[in-house]
């Protein structure tokens, strides 16, 4: 084995104990852990027998084992930034909801609280009452931000 298939194929053990490492903790579902498995076992596959992608090159169609190792990854790499994207709409949909039920709160508990006041400064000693309205506003919120969060 020459130098670069040792370091190639130690370093893809290190990212598949990291990834078991990550899996044991929780951080990472089974089949990210299926997927990650497939990529750093292939690459401990190809460093320790490289020329079995010139084998892979030719059943593939490509002209060369380089050839097919770059379309490859360049399909890997564009199909893991368009996860990426749908996580960050995703995250950004969320974020949007949770921003306008905030703002509702607000405003509802900003009428409640000038509710309160009118009817106080209009000589009634006792604070004003809510309105059927303004409970089921409240209460509707309520149920928004926990489905939400």
């Amino acid at each position: 084995m020459s130098l670069y298939q040792i370091i190639t194929s130690a370093f893809a053990v290190l990212m598949l104990a990291n990834v078991v490492s990550n899996f044991l903790r929780h951080d990472k579902s089974w089949r990210e852990l299926a997927v990650w498995f497939v990529v750093w076992g292939s690459v401990i596959v190809v460093s320790i027998y490289p020329k079995i992608v010139n084998l892979f090159a030719q059943l593939t169609g490509f002209e060369s084992g380089v050839n097919a190792l770059v379309f490859f990854a360049l399909v890997l790499v564009f199909y893991s930034l368009f996860r990426l994207v749908l996580k960050f709409e995703s995250m950004e949909n969320r974020i949007v909801d949770i921003a306008r039920v905030i703002a509702l709160r607000g405003q509802v508990d900003l009428e409640i609280r000038l509710h309160k006041s009118v009817k106080k400064k209009k000589g009634s000693s006792k604070p004003g009452k809510l309105n059927d309205v303004q409970v089921t506003q409240s209460m509707i919120l309520d149920k928004d931000v926990e489905k939400i969060i």
